[in-house]
């Protein structure tokens, strides 16, 4: 008669042999075995064969202990791409505005402003950019450890970071609001989405230090902080632009229509069970 638990206490065994010995990452490897032990069970796969496929889809022992020497050295190439182009967004975003500044068309105030909400939502859609990497390399089986860990550390990384920088943003925004049109709040569709945003970011920074998150739940999170953040972002400003015209010529809605479509496919696709998932 199998015994999981009996069979995962070896598993953990085999794996402090070959040099895993931290409980952190013992804990955190078993905790995917069990989730694919369970999606291999709710597919009608017995409890032994759910548990030998989720420990070859693991690897060995040997493999894995390759896999965190590796995330030891450093992240994975996507992740060093996307961390530098968002950092070259932001300074040019600064050098652009700059000019603005030192010409007197904007004062300091706005273009911090600007600057903190660019780099704040430049942020999110990083993340979600990682967790659209994520679902294309899982549905491919090419999501290895070091891929899964390098993504979730820098979307935990991200998260609070895009948290502050948009907060201080909206904070900035309203001493803004006050000299421009001589109130600190309009309820204008930007600062609604701004409040919107935040709101989202503090789920998701709450659930990943508080509650555990999974990697998976977390990079959906990330896929819907990107929907969050191009309607607060560009649907405000489409809505505002419209307001502004008084029956002028209306603003094309088809790119944003069609950016929200395939992150909603990209979230679907990862919902749905893979084929051989659900063949087995």
């Amino acid at each position: 008669m199998f015994n999981l638990e009996q069979a995962i206490a070896e598993w953990r065994r085999q794996m402090r042999a070959a040099g895993i010995g931290s409980p952190a990452r013992l804990d955190e490897l078993e905790s995917h075995l069990r989730e694919d032990i369970r999606v291999g069970k709710s597919a009608g796969t017995t409890e032994a064969a759910a548990f030998q496929r989720a420990v070859l889809r693991l690897g060995t022992p040997a493999a894995v202990k390759s896999e965190f020497n590796k995330i030891e050295r450093g992240q994975i190439r996507t992740v060093k791409i996307g961390a530098a182009l968002w950092i070259g967004g932001v300074m040019i975003t600064a050098a652009v505005f700059c000019r603005g500044l030192l010409a007197g068309k904007i004062n300091f105030l706005l273009y911090a402003h600007i600057l903190m909400v660019t780099a704040g939502y430049g942020a999110v859609f990083l993340t979600g950019g990682f967790g659209i990497c994520y679902v294309y390399w899982r549905r491919s089986h090419e999501l290895s450890p070091v891929r899964q860990r390098s993504l979730g550390r820098a979307v935990c990384l991200l998260s609070p970071l895009a948290l502050g920088l948009v907060i201080v943003g909206i904070i900035l925004g309203m001493p803004v609001s006050r000299q421009l049109f001589g109130a600190y709040w309009r309820w204008d569709p930007k600062e609604i989405g701004g409040v919107s945003v935040a709101l989202w970011l503090i789920d998701l920074v709450v659930m990943q230090r508080f509650m555990h998150l999974s990697d998976r739940a977390s990079m959906r999170m990330c896929l819907g902080a990107n929907l969050v953040v191009s309607l607060a972002w560009f649907g405000a400003g489409i809505m505002d632009h419209n307001r502004k015209t008084h029956g002028g010529a209306m603003t094309p809605y088809w790119p944003l229509a069609l950016f929200l479509g395939i992150q909603l496919c990209i979230l679907m696709l990862d919902l749905a069970r893979p084929h051989e998932e659900a063949q087995s």
